[in-house]
């Protein structure tokens, strides 16, 4: 019989009340919670990008494009509404950044005391600092994305310090390149937070949009924002429908817009298809595959960094070869996207993005390659490596995971120490290049042109020799010809300016210099005594200067010294009418109101002489020849009391007055 089984006695029920539910955080309280988990680790990385970049805040201009969109743009010359204007409505060298060009005048306008020639550290330690607020806003788009703090950091580390960022921040002309980061990752954070919100979307909207339109005015490049939220809308788990694409028609519009806006900029400086013109289109898709795979390499390592990669004279066998590495990113794409690789998929797709329209398969520079050109590409290589790191630095793998990435950080670390040094000046710039690749002219003039600017005529001649060795071209002979006119040597100047001529009509530049020596020379027989040849040489010199300006009407220089020579000979009408050209395209010059006003005073227009000489003083008040001149013109007028104190300023400013002209006001 079975034994009953006995049942256990069963404790009666205690109703309880459930414990009452922790009142949700406000907004204020959230949102500082988050900050102080990210403060460590980005104050981290802020600090270690700002170590290593340090050294440039006291780096000096490089001679390669600093001088074009600093010192010499006639837009940087005031700080008024007309500048302001020709900013916003004009390019550089074929580039349309005109908000980086304002941030220029901006930083000169609060450093008025400060010579152009001595701004160029107040001008890196701005690229630094904006590198560092792009860094930030890196740090919150991944935290908005969804990585833990310290992942973030990792991501934001790789994005600060990596060595193919020291081009972007280290070279003052590429304000843009920092500029752009700004804007881009702020635009892009915003764009998470208006797929993260709940409420308010709009605002984020509005927002991503206004950031785009400023880093667009930085650099054309952020003609990718919109592909980018593509890839961040994918990766956030937004459906992959047509409404993702008809919510970014307003970035669309505003990327198609500039980027015509940029072509068109281009062309018409001439600056599509320089160095690439020898190659067709084949070779120039094994050129745009190069770069694509060597950019993917040096994500990893980068080797050989310079700051030139001139274009090949031949095609070579990586060349042939890069389509490969492009044919295993389409495959790993395809592949992670199909089985779920979201991560991959996303970097493969935000690399490729940005960095496709920068492959130079059209040619529009002297170069093929760029560090620069990866500094937006990389963020998406960069996030696929905080996703790792979130995902499997975990448990006992987490050391591991750790010290392979703290590793490679610090060998990255010392990759970007070494290299930022090389961008110390031209010198040392060019120095790099040439150790990189020496095989091409470029690197070896530059180097020569920054010799020359510092006066050290003996180790340039030997790189201009060098660089007409490797390929003789007229700017070269050039820039050989202003060596040796620098050092007042006439005969040997026009000895290479005659030379670039023969081989290249199109620079006006070089019949303008020509046109300078022979005045040089004509002076020089002049005070020989030899009349005829003087007279000879001036002919010559007021020909080649006018066969420069013909060739380009905004050569100031042509006008500057032929009413220099016309003014010599008494050809006062000539003089005034090319000092007056030369006012129209820059008026800043308070020298040439001055030599205005004196061709004015020698044709007996006293009142407009004198209008002249009250302009120059308004840009350069302590011109004692103007004030000298003025107090002729007033005296010759009758006016001696308004001259005299002109007379008096002059002379206080070291001006030698002739005692007669001096007894004739005075009196």
């Amino acid at each position: 019989m079975a034994k009953q089984q006995q049942r256990r006695p069963v404790a009666s029920k205690v109703v309880t009340k459930p414990a009452p539910k922790p009142a949700p955080k406000s907004e204020i309280e959230r949102l500082s919670s988050s900050n102080l988990a990210d403060l460590l680790p980005l104050l981290g990385v802020l600090g270690l990008t700002f170590v290593l970049f340090a050294p440039t805040m006291h780096y000096d201009f490089v001679n390669w494009d600093d001088p074009v969109n600093t010192y010499e743009n006639p837009n940087l010359r005031a700080f008024d509404w007309e500048s302001i204007k020709a900013i916003f409505t004009s390019g550089v060298i074929g580039n349309y950044n005109p908000l980086p060009i304002f941030t220029f005048a901006v930083e000169k306008f609060f450093h008025p005391s400060v010579e152009w020639a001595n701004m160029a550290p107040y001008l890196h330690t701005t690229n630094v600092w904006l590198h560092l607020l792009a860094t930030f806003f890196v740090f919150r788009t991944v935290r908005e994305m969804g990585l833990h703090a310290w992942a973030a950091a990792a991501v934001a580390l790789l994005f600060g310090i990596h060595p193919m960022r020291v081009e972007s921040v280290a070279w003052v002309t590429e304000r843009k390149d920092v500029l752009l980061g700004v804007f881009f990752f702020a635009a892009l954070w915003q764009h998470v937070k208006y797929i993260n919100a709940k409420n308010n979307k709009t605002w984020h909207y509005i927002l991503c949009a206004v950031l785009f339109a400023f880093a667009l005015f930085s650099k054309i490049q952020a003609v990718t924002l919109p592909l980018s939220m593509l890839a961040v809308d994918y990766i956030m788990g937004r459906e992959l429908r047509w409404q993702l694409i008809t919510e970014k028609i307003l970035h669309f519009l505003m990327a198609l817009g500039f980027g015509l806006l940029g072509i068109y900029m281009l062309q018409q400086n001439k600056s599509i298809d320089t160095e690439a013109d020898i190659f067709g289109l084949g070779q120039r898709l094994l050129i745009g595959a190069s770069g694509y795979t060597v950019y993917w390499l040096k994500a990893v390592y980068p080797w050989a960094m310079s700051a030139l990669y001139p274009y090949p004279n031949k095609m070579e066998w990586f060349h042939y070869a890069s389509p490969m590495g492009v044919l295993a990113a389409l495959a790993a794409f395809v592949y992670a996207f199909r089985h779920g690789h979201k991560t991959v998929a996303f970097a493969i797709f935000f690399f490729t993005a940005n960095v496709f329209f920068l492959l130079q398969i059209v040619g529009a520079g002297q170069g093929y390659w760029a560090d620069r050109f990866t500094y937006i590409g990389y963020f998406g290589i960069f996030f696929l490596v905080g996703n790792f790191i979130q995902k499997y630095a975990t448990g006992t793998a987490k050391p591991f995971v750790w010290g392979i990435f703290g590793t490679y950080m610090l060998v990255m670390c010392a990759l970007t120490y070494r290299q930022v040094p090389t961008w110390k000046d031209g010198g040392t710039m060019w120095g790099q290049a040439l150790k990189v690749e020496d095989k091409t002219s470029m690197p070896w003039t530059n180097r020569a042109q920054w010799y020359r600017n510092k006066k050290q005529y003996s180790l340039a001649i030997p790189d201009y020799m060098r660089a007409l060795q490797l390929k003789p071209k007229g700017s070269t002979y050039n820039g050989l010809a202003k060596l040796y006119f620098d050092q007042n040597k006439p005969d040997s100047a026009l000895l290479y300016y005659n030379g670039g001529i023969l081989i290249d009509t199109t620079i006006a530049e070089m019949y303008v210099n020509r046109g300078a020596a022979y005045g040089m020379l004509a002076q020089a027989n002049g005070q020989q005594g030899n009349i005829r040849a003087r007279d000879s040489l001036y002919q010559l010199s007021i020909s080649s200067l006018t066969d420069g300006i013909r060739r380009d009407t905004n050569a100031l220089n042509g006008y500057l010294n032929r009413a220099l020579l016309y003014f010599s000979v008494g050809q006062l009408d000539k003089a005034l009418a090319d000092d007056l050209a030369y006012l129209r395209h820059n008026p800043y010059n308070g020298k040439i109101w001055y030599e205005a006003g004196n061709a004015h005073f020698g044709l007996g227009h006293l009142q407009e002489a004198i209008t002249h000489f009250d302009k120059a003083l308004g840009i350069e008040p302590n011109l004692k020849e103007a004030y000298y001149m003025k107090a002729r013109a007033q005296a010759t007028l009758g006016d001696k009391v308004s001259a005299r104190p002109n007379l008096q300023k002059a002379i206080s400013l070291g001006m030698q007055v002739p005692a007669e002209i001096a007894q004739q006001i005075n009196n």
